[in-house]
């Protein structure tokens, strides 16, 4: 036995390195919970994202989103629905407001509840509002709000946004329709700005082969939009 090797086992027995042994064992520990903690924060992010986004995947577009015989393919099994946001002025007594107003198909969102009205149905007059315009206008459900050439019955105010949204929604609050009476309104003309949005709901082994195919083959006006970028992000 080496003269080192000596010195440290008296040392050992005499109790000397157990504050060391104890170092060791909470730095492991340590590590152990740090990376259980980011595990738990990288799953809840997850979650979260594909709450705001209302879905697992989203195609934004510019103009109006055709998919081509390969990606129809790869949606089999997927939940689908569609979103058209555009920028326009409502009115409510001799009140003008500028507003995002999106219009919805019925399944949106495809993950959460229906902006926090559950049993909201869509109906062809009636609307949802944003609780920034309700509070400005002091706007209550009943009150009627011109959109357009229509006037739309106030169904329901809108549940509390994410703060992003509650930023934006002091400049242009949302107003939600429904999709079917959009091209009604006289809004969707040459010269205005549109935003349309086709939302996918599903297991993540069908909606990875999806975006990949997607990222593949996307025509340059098309943004792609998952809920799976805030796990990337962590890691």
């Amino acid at each position: 036995m080496t003269l080192a090797a000596r010195y440290f086992w008296l040392g050992l027995r005499r109790g000397q390195f157990r504050w060391l042994w104890l170092a060791i064992l909470l730095a492991s520990l340590s590590v152990t919970f740090i990376e259980q903690l980011a595990q738990t924060v990288k799953a809840s992010m997850l979650a979260n994202s594909a709450q705001l986004l209302g879905a697992d995947a989203v195609i934004k577009s510019s103009r109006p989103i055709e998919l081509n015989e390969s990606q129809l393919a790869l949606t089999a099994g997927l939940r689908q629905a569609e979103r058209v946001s555009v920028m326009t002025m409502a009115m409510s007594e001799d009140r003008f407001q500028l507003v995002t107003l999106q219009a919805v198909s019925p399944d949106v969102p495809l993950l959460g509840s229906a902006y926090g009205l559950t049993d909201w149905q869509a109906s062809s007059h009636e609307v949802l509002i944003d609780p920034v315009l309700a509070a400005q206008w002091s706007l209550q459900v009943g009150d009627t709000l011109a959109l357009g050439n229509r006037t739309f019955r106030i169904q329901g105010i809108l549940a509390e946004a994410d703060p992003l949204q509650t930023v934006a929604s002091q400049f242009a609050p949302q107003v939600i329709i429904p999709l079917k009476v959009l091209a009604e309104l006289g809004l969707t003309g040459a010269g205005s700005r549109i935003s349309y949005e086709r939302l996918f709901a599903g297991d993540e082994s069908r909606i990875n082969p999806l975006m990949q195919q997607l990222k593949s083959d996307t025509p340059t006006e098309w943004q792609l939009i998952s809920s799976q970028t805030a796990s990337e992000d962590l890691n």
